[in-house]
């Protein structure tokens, strides 16, 4: 068991049973601040909301859990896809827009016209130049909870290391991105480091080699 796992939040999330063996873990956003996040889990649609995803690991890299293992939602709204996948919501704001005032000085907002005063990352990617940047720890949180979840649900240990979109996401056995599936999706963003998942590929690349020999 991962014990760094909190399930004490509020609410029940509105889920179904999954009826296929999960085989992917897809990664995403929660567009909002952590606490607005349990807030939208809690509230929406009357507490009905079925886009809640399993997990959600909040900046400084304390992970939640929001549904039971063996359950389905709709984080990708494809029934097939939803069924065979463990969703993680990563908190991050996603796009955030550059304003000019008339001194000319700069300042930056999130999608919600709140200012952001984070540092912001610059990158020119599906029609966006600034994003939400994620943490260092929230990054090293998720590389754990992602072993935890292949090795207990035999999940293999590889991801697909870009954020665009590609075909092979829909049939992959891993760890993909919520914006591999469609270009309409903007999570992850640019500003998430592949490479500190890197390790993942190297354990599983061991492991092959292992059985090989």
């Amino acid at each position: 068991m991962l014990e760094t796992i909190d399930k004490t939040v509020e609410g029940k999330p509105r889920h179904k049973k999954s009826l296929s063996n999960k085989n992917k873990i897809i990664l995403g956003d929660t567009f909002l601040p952590i606490t607005e996040y349990f807030k939208k889990v809690k509230e929406l649609y009357n507490g009905k909301f079925e886009g809640t995803a399993h997990f959600s690991i909040d900046k400084t890299g304390k992970i939640y859990q929001h549904l039971p293992y063996l359950s389905t939602n709709r984080f990708i709204e494809d029934f097939k896809i939803d069924d065979q996948s463990f969703t993680i919501a990563l908190e991050n704001l996603n796009s955030i827009e550059m304003s000019t005032l008339s001194n000319g000085s700069v300042y930056f907002m999130d999608w919600r016209g709140v200012t952001n005063n984070d540092k912001v990352y610059e990158k020119c990617w599906r029609n966006t130049d600034y994003w939400d940047q994620y943490t260092e720890n929230q990054v090293k949180s998720l590389k754990n909870l992602c072993e935890f979840l292949c090795e207990n649900f035999d999940i293999q240990k590889k991801f697909i290391n870009t954020n665009t979109k590609t075909t092979k996401a829909i049939d992959y056995n891993g760890i993909v991105s919520r914006s591999n599936f469609s270009k309409y999706f903007n999570d992850v963003n640019p500003s998430f480091n592949f490479s500190l998942l890197n390790q993942i590929n190297h354990e599983n690349k061991r492991k092959n080699d292992t059985k090989n020999n």
